[in-house]
């Protein structure tokens, strides 16, 4: 990975980040949510160099990031996405805590 594509996802993930946390459903249950995003960007900053990962790693690490921000804002109960999946699936309820479950492994 490039480091003009490491910066673009860096910034990616600080815009989505704002975003997520300028009006949350729950101030406390966004700060929860994105706690590992907190914790785990400064570490992937200072260890880039000394410990690079594949570009693989660090795509699926941002898209981890984008659920726990995205359900952080709203709660997983409340996401929108989950609604529209609910409704595309017919499901009894919103699914998008499954999709958080899935990617944390």
């Amino acid at each position: 990975m490039t480091s003009h594509q490491k910066l673009l996802l860096l910034l990616l993930t600080l815009v989505l980040l704002v975003l997520s946390g300028w009006q949350p459903y729950d101030r406390v249950t966004w700060l929860l949510e994105v706690a590992p995003v907190l914790i785990v960007l400064p570490l992937l900053l200072l260890s880039q160099r000394s410990y690079p990962l594949t570009s693989l790693l660090y795509l699926c690490i941002f898209l981890h990031g984008a659920v726990l921000m995205l359900g952080g804002a709203y709660t997983y109960a409340r996401v929108p996405l989950g609604f529209d999946l609910q409704q595309w699936f017919d499901l009894s309820r919103n699914p998008y805590d499954k999709i958080g479950h899935f990617f944390q492994g």
